[in-house]
């Protein structure tokens, strides 16, 4: 097709009026795929296509809009094509108004031509007919279509993020498992049952172990073994336990009235009721003293005290 058969379109061109090319197209009501061979140009070179779609859009006869992606075949010059028109841009007779879209595929930008009109010539089988009905349901048919479709591919995409996801939760669990960080059903039988009796290997540490009423394990060890000495750094126990002693650094209180040189250092066993109330018993003297209703009584000492190791007779005298 020499370049003559082709009808020049300027993008740059402002044209106040519609252009027609009834002299380059013929249709009629009914026809599919009309060529309408095009050069586009801008500034009067020739533009070139590549990377951008082509795109037909028109309202009919009757107001009708309708948007068209024909088939198009590229000519032999840069710029020109041919573009075939589907069946449903001649649905209804009468004149024709619209113009072309061409779009850049990689950002959407759109260059629109002037308006253009032809018209469509009465089909002598269909002119008792209104196809225009038919042509409505199917683009709408069309429309569902796509709109179906893109969701669908969103859920595919959606689908797809998800399952990435789980790979990669998977993928490092197992990266755990493989690295011994992921305790076993087998390893916790064999540790600790809360039914039954459990063998533990090993020690268990914790900041401080909780039982019944939020009493710490650590508060009763405390308990059981006391650090503080009885008149060193509290003038008396608090509460019953065992206190440790020793004479030489005795500062203030009551000290039993013999302790031999191998009772300078020991521990005191003390009852204490409240703190009116309370027994100290001096191991392993024997000696024992009791506050009653806050009354110190005398010290008594229920295993006996060596107060002389020697021969005495009637005229000896023995110090204590």
């Amino acid at each position: 097709m020499n370049n003559s058969k082709y009808m020049l379109i300027d993008l740059a061109t402002q044209q106040p009026t519609i252009k027609p090319i009834g002299d380059y197209l013929f249709a009629r009501q009914g026809d599919n795929r009309r060529p309408l061979p095009i050069w586009f140009q801008q500034s009067g070179q020739p533009f070139a296509l590549d990377g951008y779609t082509v795109k037909w859009a028109q309202t009919n006869a009757n107001g009708t809009p309708l948007v068209v992606s024909g088939t198009t075949i590229s000519g032999s010059a840069v710029g020109q094509i041919v573009f075939y028109f589907p069946a449903n841009a001649f649905a209804v007779a009468g004149t024709v108004t619209g113009h072309f879209l061409i779009t850049k595929d990689s950002d959407g930008t759109v260059i629109s031509t002037i308006d253009l009109n032809f018209d469509v010539t009465k089909d002598n089988v269909l002119m008792n007919l209104d196809t225009t009905p038919f042509m409505n349901d199917w683009e709408k048919f069309k429309a569902s279509i796509q709109s179906q479709t893109d969701a669908l591919k969103d859920r595919a995409d959606g689908f797809d993020s998800t399952i990435k996801s789980a790979q990669e939760q998977a993928s490092s669990i197992k990266t755990l498992v493989d690295n011994n960080q992921v305790a076993k059903t087998s390893d916790l039988v064999n540790y600790v049952s809360k039914s039954g009796d459990s063998t533990v290997a090993g020690t268990i540490s914790a900041n401080d172990f909780k039982l019944t009423g939020s009493v710490g394990l650590n508060d009763i060890l405390a308990g059981l073994r006391r650090a503080n000495g009885y008149n060193t750094i509290t003038d008396e126990p608090l509460q019953s336990g065992l206190y440790k002693y020793d004479l030489s650094t005795w500062a203030t209180g009551t000290k039993p009235p013999v302790l031999t040189d191998d009772m300078q250092v020991g521990n005191i066993r003390a009852s204490v009721f409240d703190s009116q109330n309370m027994i100290f018993e001096w191991l392993p003297s024997g000696w024992i003293q009791r506050q009653i209703n806050g009354d110190w009584n005398n010290w008594y000492n229920y295993q006996g005290i060596t107060i002389y190791n020697g021969t005495a007779t009637s005229s000896s005298v023995i110090n204590l």
